[in-house]
C-alpha cells in the first residue's frame, strides 16, 4: 500500500515535470486524492522534488485551503 502512494506521488511529480515551482498544484492534487495532506505523502513529495520538508510544511500551513488532518464527520459553520 505504501508503494502505491509513493507511485502516486511519483506520477504527480512527473506530470508537473519535477518542477519545485509547481509545489502548490501538486499539493492540491495530493489533497484531492487523499482528502487531506498526509505526512507520509509530504515526506515523499519533499524527496522527489528535492526541497526541504520545512518548505512544504510552511506552504501547507500558510494556505487555509490545505488540511493536514482528515475532515471530521460533522462540519460546523458559523
Amino acid at each position: 500500500m505504501a508503494q502505491d502512494k509513493a507511485d502516486g506521488i511519483a506520477g504527480l511529480v512527473d506530470r508537473y515535470g519535477g518542477d519545485p515551482g509547481m509545489l502548490i498544484p501538486i499539493m492540491q492534487d495530493v489533497q484531492a486524492d487523499c482528502g487531506y495532506l498526509p505526512q507520509a505523502e509530504l515526506k515523499e513529495l519533499a524527496g522527489r522534488l528535492h526541497v526541504p520538508r520545512a518548505q512544504i510544511s510552511s506552504v501547507a500551513t500558510f494556505y487555509s485551503s490545505f488540511r493536514l488532518m482528515p475532515k471530521g464527520d460533522h462540519t460546523i459553520q458559523l
